[in-house]
């Protein structure tokens, strides 16, 4: 059968993920594809993918969220099986709280769907407190949602196991790998990668905060906009089991680490801020004490612990936001853009590798475009973010 060449542009969980399921799927049907990813940076994953804090969650708002973060959460839940790796998962949940009227009755509405869709959780009001983390401050809240089969995951192990599968699978994982311009051709792409040219049938844009800078270099462009979050380890420790909680009226989270160290995050950013992912305090462990006195107002709603807490460790990373908080897997002639998770990347990046393995799939002759995740849909009421 005629070889296809594809091209893979990122090397974070989203590219990686892709680049197994697309392998796994030619040789299923006989096809010997090349596939190679290609990362600027001289290690995979160490941007966005290893700054995340990794909860691994269903409770969206969005039917294409919901279904996406499904498959993303059976994905890992299995990676033992489907990867020959561990991940670090834990079956820890997720807990929203909130004290909005407004949020309260989407929170129930969500718990209802969630029910509806076959995965468990519990609507409360006032709040039930959770056995495994009774540091939280539930008298401050008036309604809450739980999610007991929601988890947490090592984003490390997660890239550590995905890029060995990649390479058992025979793809190419090149780092130190730039590609610095994408020309389409009748044949397909052509590549630069280090100012050499390379052909590609098809091309992959799995670039995170820099997708809309790779599509570009097509002549393209993605309604994406980068939006730096930051993630802190405090001096203070919960149960290892402890769920990820969430004050949704702020943004403020919180959850543990392997080992009980409590970590806390947070958007708190000023309206409006831009910023580019190549500027130098996108992805920074530099002291941020303004960022730490609003995490403390913010998440010390959450638990007395944060505020008063110590900042150990502090990072920053990027989420590739889209208005309506729904990823972009979109393909146009010979490019896919798999993009815009807004920081849902990790939980979702198994279904969108699923869905771009259906658009490339050559036994298809329409695959037909989801339109919910085309770059041109209309947009909708944004998702639960934080």
């Amino acid at each position: 059968m005629t070889q296809t060449k594809i091209a893979i542009v990122g090397g974070g969980v989203v590219g990686l993920t892709t680049a197994v399921v697309l392998a796994r799927r030619a040789r299923a049907d006989g096809r010997d594809d090349e596939i190679v990813l290609l990362e600027r940076e001289s290690s995979l994953g160490s941007r966005s993918t290893a700054a995340a804090g990794c909860g691994l969650r269903t409770v969206y708002r969005h039917p294409t969220n919901i279904d996406l973060a499904r498959k993303g959460l059976q994905f890992w839940a299995n990676a033992a099986r489907i990867l020959d790796h561990e991940i670090g998962l834990r079956r820890n949940g997720y807990l929203f709280l909130t004290d909005e009227p407004e949020m309260a009755e989407q929170l129930e509405r969500e718990a209802a769907r969630q029910t509806a869709n076959g995965e468990p959780a519990v609507y409360d009001t006032p709040p039930a407190p959770v056995e495994t983390a009774p540091e939280l401050a539930y008298d401050r809240y008036t309604a809450s949602l739980f999610s007991p089969t929601a988890a947490l995951a090592s984003p490390e192990r997660i890239v550590d196991a995905v890029a060995s599968a990649a390479t058992a699978e025979g793809v190419e994982l090149r780092t130190d790998a730039a590609v610095t311009d994408l020309t389409p051709t009748d044949e397909g792409v052509r590549v630069a990668v280090n100012g050499d040219v390379e052909h590609a049938d098809i091309v992959v844009n799995a670039a995170g905060a820099w997708a809309d800078a790779v599509a570009g270099l097509a002549g393209e462009s993605l309604p994406i906009t980068p939006d730096r979050r930051r993630l802190s380890v405090l001096d203070a420790s919960v149960s290892p089991e402890a769920p990820l909680a969430v004050d949704v009226d702020t943004g403020a989270y919180v959850l543990p680490r392997a080992d009980g160290q409590l970590y806390a995050g947070g958007a708190f950013t000023t309206a409006g801020e831009e910023i580019s992912p190549d500027d130098p305090t996108a992805f920074t462990s530099e002291p941020d004490s303004a960022y730490v006195d609003r995490l403390r107002a913010n998440g010390g709603r959450l638990t007395d612990l944060v505020a008063e807490a110590t900042v150990r460790e502090s990072w920053t990373g990027l989420y590739a936001m889209t208005e309506s908080r729904i990823p972009i897997v979109d393909r146009r002639q010979s490019i896919v853009h798999v993009s815009g998770f807004s920081g849902h990347g990790i939980m979702q990046a198994p279904g969108a590798a699923m869905v771009v393995a259906r658009l490339l799939d050559p036994n298809q002759t329409a695959a037909q475009q989801p339109a919910a995740l085309s770059r041109d849909r209309s947009v909708t009421a944004p998702d639960i973010q934080f």
